[in-house]
């Protein structure tokens, strides 16, 4: 092979690599990125502290539970609640609970609240607040129920930004993947024989 031509191959692949910076190869598609990447996301997360209040409920088996939740996006907070067991499944992966007014029913009946190092109450029946304060269990008996994390999720407000950015990422998605498969062409021409004069 020519000198000329390696270092006309090699000059080139330095000059996309100059061009699109080392992260681009890292990570090549720019739209999974898009929608993958956190910094675009607005989260919801319980206050600090999250005061924390339960109520049993009717049928006996369910439970309201109420927190202050502190909204990213704007430095808010707010008091949201939801029911035990019906969100469980939602807690259990991360998910936004189904919400429901955080005044109880006038037979609800509250339920202690004992942090996580805190002895027990004398009740058959309380709540236990981690030590973090992110997450709950239900005692009944000695026997814990849980642990729940209390709700942290994505606001959804970062989406539209997502759907306007989206087209400019997939052009960019194709310019990358359009230069590095020139720079493959520009090497497979430097090393055939007839490639270039």
């Amino acid at each position: 092979m020519k000198p000329a031509r390696l270092l006309t191959a090699v000059s080139l692949g330095a000059a996309l690599a100059w061009l699109t910076g080392c992260q681009t190869f890292e990570h090549p598609m720019l739209t999974k990125k898009l929608w993958t990447d956190a910094d675009l996301s607005e989260f919801n997360e319980p206050a600090s502290p999250p005061q924390v209040k339960a109520f049993q409920a009717s049928p006996a088996a369910r439970f309201l539970i109420t927190y202050d939740e502190y909204r990213e996006r704007n430095g808010s907070t707010r008091r949201r609640a939801f029911y035990l067991p019906d969100n469980a499944a939602a807690l259990a992966s991360r998910r936004k609970p189904s919400f429901t007014n955080p005044t109880p029913s006038s037979g609800a009946v509250a339920l202690p609240v004992v942090g996580g190092s805190d002895p027990p109450p004398s009740a058959r029946l309380y709540l236990r607040l981690s030590p973090d304060q992110k997450s709950i269990s239900l005692v009944r008996d000695g026997e814990a129920q849980g642990p729940y994390h209390l709700p942290t999720y994505d606001d959804g407000t970062g989406t539209p930004v997502r759907v306007i950015i989206t087209p400019f990422a997939l052009v960019g998605d194709a310019v990358v993947f359009g230069s590095m498969l020139g720079v493959c062409w520009l090497w497979v021409l430097a090393h055939t024989p007839y490639g270039w004069p």
